[in-house]
């Protein structure tokens, strides 16, 4: 067979393989970095709680201006 073809198919297999490996490890990276932000949620939510306040309405607080700051990107 025609050593041209021959390398570029081994190419191909080598690269096919290379990105296999890189999409699991960006899989692995994604799921990391959504651990380390449930934590870090956590984390603030615990503070919250040893400070005495109350976290349904820190929470309903931030769902608040949220809307208000979707309602303002509307009319825009």
């Amino acid at each position: 067979m025609n050593k041209k073809i021959e390398k570029t198919r081994t190419d191909i297999r080598r690269m096919e393989a290379k990105l296999r490996e890189d999409k699991e490890y960006l899989d692995t990276l994604k799921q990391k970095l959504r651990q380390l932000e449930d934590e870090e949620i956590i984390e603030k939510i615990r503070g919250m709680q040893e400070e005495g306040q109350d976290v349904l309405d820190v929470l309903k607080t931030f769902q608040q201006l949220k809307n208000r700051g979707n309602d303002t990107n509307e009319d825009a």
